[in-house]
This record gives C-alpha cells, structure tokens and sequence, in this order.
C-alpha cells in the first residue's frame, strides 16, 4: 500500500511540475505572442547599431540568434538619425537576405527622434517584403510614420506602443495582420492606414478624432467594428468594400459621412445609428451603394442632405424611415436606384411632405407612405 501512495505522490508531483512549465512568451490582448525583454547580455551578443546596419552583420546576427534561439530574429539598438526614403530603407537592406523567414525585427533598444518611427523604414524599395513575420516596437513610439510596413506581405504580428497617438498613412497597406490593440490615448489614424489589410475587428478607442480617406478600404476580413465616440466625419471611402461587415454602427457624434464611406460593404445587413439624438447632418455620395443584403435603414431627424447613388443597388432595400418630418433634400436622379423600395415610414402628420419623392430619386411612383 506505501509503495502504491508513493507512486501516486510521485506522479502528482510530475503532473505539477509540468503544469508549471511557461513559455518563455506570454500572450497579448490580441492573442499574439509577446517577448520577454531584451537582456543586457543579449543586446551585446546578437544587437547591431542601426545606423549601420548591412546585409552582412544582419545575416550574422539572425545566424547567431537562430542556433542559440531556434528563431530569426535580429535586434537593432543605439540612436536612430536617418530619415529615410524610397529609395534607400532598412526594409530593403533586410529583404537583400532572400533565404532567411519568418523574421522578427526588435526597435526594443533604438532611440528614434522625436518618438517617432520613421517614414519608409521598413519599406523593400523595389519588392514586396516576404521575410520579416514581426515587429516589437519600444512603448515610448508616439507617431508611426507613413508606410511603415507598407506591403510587408508576410507581416503577422505588430505590438502598439502605450503611448502612440498617431498612426501614418498606408502603414499597414496589404499586410497579413489581422489583430490590432489601439491603444486610448491614440488620436489620429490617416489615409490608407489598413488599406487591403487582413485586420479582422477594429475597437477604436474613444480618444480617436479623425480618421482619413480610404483608412480601411477592401478590408475584406474585417468581422466587426466598435468607432469612436468623438468622431464627426467619415471621410471617403473609409470602410468601402469591406464586405465582411455585417452591421455598420455609426457613433452619435458624427455630422458627416462623406462619398462611398461604406460602398460595397456587400455583407451588411444593418446600419444603426447609435444614440437618442445622432448629429448626422449630411450623408455623401454611393455612401452605402451596393450593400446588398440592406434590407431596411432609419435616417435620422437631423439628416438634411442626402447624395446621390446612396443606396444604389441595395437590391435587399424594401423599407426606409425618416424621422424628420420634413424631407431631407436629396442631390440626385439615382439615390435609390436598383433597390426595392415599397414602404416609407415617416413622423405622424409628415405623409403630406413626402409624397413629393413618389417618383423620383429612383423610388417607384407606386411606394407606399405610412405614418409612423
């Protein structure tokens, strides 16, 4: 009997022991795995000045790194003081090395002028970029310069700095990442930031003001989305062709959602918007042409301006409700057409003002007018 408890003692203890075990990785809010940091010993043996970096040392370093490590990675250190273009980037020194994967690029230990990773820096200048997989970013980067990462088409994992408030153009152009972390704090995300990236949700911090053109156009495995409550515009084409969105929610805040910002966002089946009193004035141009399994939208009160095209092709489209009671001015001959529209639902007292879109606009001279 002892011998038979020692060996479940034994066997506990093993199973204790091996539960125990922890990678030497962790895991992030975005499920991507995070480093520990950078020893001062690691940083002597495998680091390389930035500034004068080459194919050559970084080839040595990622072999060093790989049969200690078992992974590629190369860690850059020391003072950033180049400004890159182009025509000459770090990216393309990198990419000079064809036969090496799934590289990981630490700016742990640079310094970078004013906080900011600069423009173009790990842009390949004549090529797409297919070795470096991830970039580990210090928490004190404030700005991320445009096209950083501009078709790293391999690209899978980027950390956000804590104190980043501004993110560049075209930064993540026809990348591979598909989970981001926006941190609060960040301000300003500009034209083209996640254009044809693999991003597949976007919980954008309230802190976020201003978003630019195109920022996530032909994100087609974007899934779902959570926008600032502080945003006014939605500027063109902003989510155009996103066409994995299912609902489309627009904050309380916004005045003004501008030419295609949400065109062929084929998959959409519901636009709210959020709040007991939503602020939309003006809704531009093809804003939600071709979302095509739209079956019913309520416009808000303080809509006075509707484009052209708006709801062309929204061939699901049979209903829409307008909570003024007085018509907005709609800007064109087509803003309902290709869609179905039977029944507009318009305030108590209101069906005498809005016969007068029977007709017109793309609406059938036949829809019905009921008072809500």
């Amino acid at each position: 009997m002892r011998k038979i408890i020692l060996i479940i003692l034994a066997f506990m203890i093993f199973l204790s022991c091996r539960g125990s075990v922890t990678s030497p990785n962790n895991i992030d809010n975005n499920g991507n795995t995070t480093e520990p940091p950078i020893t001062e010993e690691e940083l002597n043996k495998y680091g390389i000045e930035i500034d004068t970096a080459t194919a050559k040392n970084i080839r040595e370093s990622l072999e060093k790194y790989y049969n200690d490590k078992g992974e590629y990675k190369v860690i850059f250190k020391g003072t950033s003081t180049k400004y890159y273009d182009k025509s000459s980037t770090l990216g393309t020194i990198i990419n000079e090395i064809k036969d090496i994967k799934d590289i990981i690029v630490s700016f742990e230990n640079v310094q970078f002028q004013n906080n900011k990773l600069p423009d173009y820096i790990l842009v390949n200048t004549s090529l797409d970029n297919y070795n470096i997989a991830k970039v580990i970013l210090p928490d004190y980067i404030a700005i991320l310069g445009n096209e950083v990462f501009f078709n790293c088409k391999v690209l899978t994992e980027v950390n956000m700095p804590k104190s980043l408030i501004e993110i560049g153009g075209s930064i993540f152009y026809n990348t591979k990442v598909k989970n981001i972390n926006l941190p609060n704090g960040l301000k300003t995300i500009n034209d083209y930031a996640f254009e044809i990236s693999a991003i597949e949700s976007i919980d954008m911090p309230d802190s976020v003001t201003s978003i630019g053109k195109e920022a996530f156009e032909a994100c087609r495995q974007l899934q779902s989305m959570k926008l600032s409550k502080n945003l006014s515009v939605i500027p063109k084409s902003a989510f155009a062709s996103c066409s994995g969105l299912k609902t489309i929610t627009i904050p309380e805040s916004v005045t003004s959602i501008e030419d295609l910002a949400f065109y062929a966002c084929s998959g959409a089946e519901s636009i709210v918007f959020e709040g007991a009193n939503p602020k939309l004035t003006t809704i531009g141009d093809s804003a939600f042409g071709y979302c095509r399994k739209l079956t019913t939208i309520t416009i808000p009160a303080n809509v006075i301006s509707i484009g052209d095209l708006v709801f062309s092709t929204c061939e699901s489209l049979t209903s829409i409700t307008f909570l003024s009671a007085n018509p907005p001015s709609i800007n064109g001959d087509n803003t309902f057409k290709g869609t179905i529209l039977k029944t507009i639902y318009v305030p108590t007292g209101a069906s005498a003002a809005y016969q007068s879109l029977k007709g017109k606009h793309g609406i059938s001279a036949d829809v019905v007018i009921t008072e809500i």
